[in-house]
């Protein structure tokens, strides 16, 4: 009897998520091309077995290319990038629109110095009318290996003929182009629709 009582218990607590959020919790490096940012936070909730509730509101695609990292980092950037934030309440997280009043979370307000290294990688020229954003900055971070976000806001077209760049001379002459705000965040390229209007990168 107390065999089976063990044994039912064990099962139990296998089948069963965890009721604690920990923001310590390590995911795989991932990917994601034009992907509904539902089914990306849901997909990275799932892996970590994290209970989440994404509001009908946070609507939109996204494409990225992040290392692994903790869930909490994983959210946060990939938020910032859609003018979307977070709390977390009963062990559960609960993802809303961030007013526009209101900061990002934590450091990512201003992000981080890009290192060296990464603003000198080089970009091959970028030649053509009417390319898609979303396209171009996406083709731009994976020829240069770069880790990146580009949120939900991000749209439009672009015309350029440019010479091969640094990394980040290239990204500032795109975004002094258009409405996009980007900055570096938890080791990422973060690409937002500027609320206010283009955002550089400094220095």
């Amino acid at each position: 009897m107390r065999t089976a009582f063990c044994l039912a218990l064990c099962l139990l607590s296998a089948f069963a998520l965890p009721q604690d959020v920990s923001t310590e919790r390590t995911l795989p490096a991932c990917s994601y091309r034009s992907a509904d940012i539902h089914l990306v936070l849901a997909d990275l909730f799932r892996k970590s077995h994290t209970h989440f509730v994404i509001d009908t509101r946070v609507q939109g695609r996204v494409s990225l290319r992040l290392p692994a990292m903790p869930l909490e980092k994983s959210v946060q950037t990939i938020l910032l990038s859609s003018h979307c934030t977070y709390r977390v309440e009963d062990g559960c997280y609960d993802v809303i629109p961030r007013e526009e009043a209101q900061k990002p979370d934590g450091a990512a307000e201003l992000g981080e110095q890009p290192p060296a290294d990464v603003s000198a990688r080089i970009v091959a020229p970028v030649v053509g009318v009417q390319m898609d954003l979303r396209l171009c900055l996406a083709s731009i971070f994976e020829q240069t290996r770069t880790y990146y976000v580009i949120g939900t806001g991000v749209a439009g077209s672009i015309s350029a003929d440019l010479p091969a760049l640094g990394l980040r001379s290239c990204l500032n002459r795109i975004g002094g182009g258009g409405a996009s705000e980007f900055r570096y965040v938890n080791g990422a390229f973060v690409v937002s629709r500027a609320p206010t209007g283009p955002g550089m990168l400094d220095g």
